[in-house]
């Protein structure tokens, strides 16, 4: 957030520049394998990218102009039908319950999540809100109805989880769902988002061993 003029950027200038920089390719691969294990396939993508602070203040104190892109958008269509919409900002300020979250709907309810805590509302529960006004705030509180999902029973630290995997991969060849094949399809959304953006429409995201 923070462009180092009154305080420290929070990021390394290299973040910004050309050459390796920019949110597309530092954040969505996680994106990728996040929507993908959770939910499904994703198999097209319309982006759009822009820079929201277009200087900044490197380590040494000198201003420079920011050549790649701080912010993102991204519509995906997963295998099946179902579509979804990744926000992502490096200069933008949370009011969320949480710096990530992840929104799940469906017909049956929905369900909202961040980092430690998720929340849940059945159909059941969903207040029919069939009116607004602009002259007038109806008094809704939106937040009411939703409830704590069940904590789970014990948490390990995801970290720790890959590493004690890769060991094991390595020590016992135990299947590794982080393979290289997992890295080169993390960095193949980011390129798909990228050229989306650049041609001004959807891309197609083949499975996994095809080329697009």
């Amino acid at each position: 957030m923070f462009d180092g003029s009154d305080r420290p950027a929070q990021r390394p200038s290299w973040n910004y520049r050309a050459g390796g920089g920019g949110l597309i390719l530092d954040m969505y691969p996680h994106w990728r394998y996040v929507i993908e294990t959770i939910i499904g396939r994703i198999v097209r993508v319309a982006s759009a990218e822009w820079i929201a602070t277009p200087e900044r203040i490197d380590e040494q104190g000198v201003r420079y102009p920011v050549a790649v892109e701080d912010s993102a958008t991204t519509m995906v269509e997963l295998e099946g039908g179902a579509f979804g919409t990744i926000l992502s900002s490096w200069a933008t300020r949370v009011r969320r319950d949480d710096l990530l979250t992840l929104q799940v709907d469906g017909t049956k309810g929905s369900a909202v999540a961040g980092l430690h805590r998720c929340h849940v509302q059945s159909a059941a529960q969903t207040p029919a809100i069939a009116h607004f006004s602009v002259m007038k705030d109806i008094d809704a509180d939106y937040r009411s109805e939703w409830v704590d999902a069940p904590a789970l029973a014990a948490y390990r630290n995801p970290y720790r989880v890959g590493w004690e995997q890769f060991l094991r991969h390595v020590a016992e060849d135990a299947p590794l769902a982080s393979d290289f094949a997992a890295g080169i399809r993390d960095v193949a959304f980011a390129e798909a988002c990228h050229r989306s953006m650049a041609e001004r429409t959807w891309i197609a995201f083949p499975p996994p061993g095809k080329v697009p």
